[in-house]
């Protein structure tokens, strides 16, 4: 190689330094509205954040938290409405607001059962307020009424119906606005067989 010859050195891609990155924030909808803060922080490290609700033409203070857990996700039991999440500077970010989420919230409906349809309804309540639940059957004419009653803490609603389409719809309740499950098709099944009581007797003399 000659005196005169140079040699082409790759420079690294440049990296932002911390101070001009900005985290992002999503929303999860369910039971609780849920907030997630990113990137992840290494460590004991977390997020702290002020949850804003819309009111009127002004967003007002729903409280200061700090998200939990590896996640960095934060979960709140709050009723409908339109919400945004301010983070300040920390961490080495800068400071972010993210876009407007509306958010109902939503019980958790299950319904499962082979020779009857069991309606389980979530959170429960074991103050003794229940969820009243009407669960409905799809016919060329429409939504029909099957069967309308109440939950009573874990136990669930179970209906004798025959096979076809169901839909189940649960009543507002506190912060729960009336809400209706999406349609499901549903087929009885026959007991396996009458019980052979002798074995039983057997197994406990």
């Amino acid at each position: 190689m000659s005196a005169n010859s140079t040699t082409a050195v790759a420079s690294a891609p440049a990296r932002l330094p911390l101070a001009s990155r900005v985290p992002t924030v999503a929303f999860s909808a369910g039971q609780k509205l849920g907030v997630r803060v990113r990137p992840a922080q290494v460590g004991p490290g977390a997020w702290k954040f002020t949850l804003q609700r819309e009111e009127g033409t002004t967003w007002v203070s729903a409280g200061n938290y700090r998200t939990i857990g590896t996640l960095e996700e934060a979960e709140f039991a709050v009723g409908a409405g339109t919400y945004r999440v301010v983070v300040p500077a920390q961490n080495g970010f800068q400071s972010t607001v993210s876009g407007a989420e509306r958010y109902t919230p939503a019980p958790t409906v299950e319904v499962s059962g082979s020779s009857r349809l069991v309606t389980s309804v979530a959170p429960i309540s074991m103050r003794g307020a229940g969820w009243t639940v009407t669960v409905e059957r799809k016919s060329s004419q429409g939504w029909s009424t099957v069967r309308t009653a109440t939950t009573n803490g874990v136990r669930p609603v179970v209906s004798a119906v025959g096979s076809g389409i169901y839909r189940v719809r649960t009543d507002a309740q506190g912060r729960f606005p009336a809400f209706t499950s999406k349609p499901f098709a549903y087929r009885p099944q026959a007991p396996a067989g009458p019980v052979d009581y002798t074995l039983i007797d057997e197994a406990f003399p």
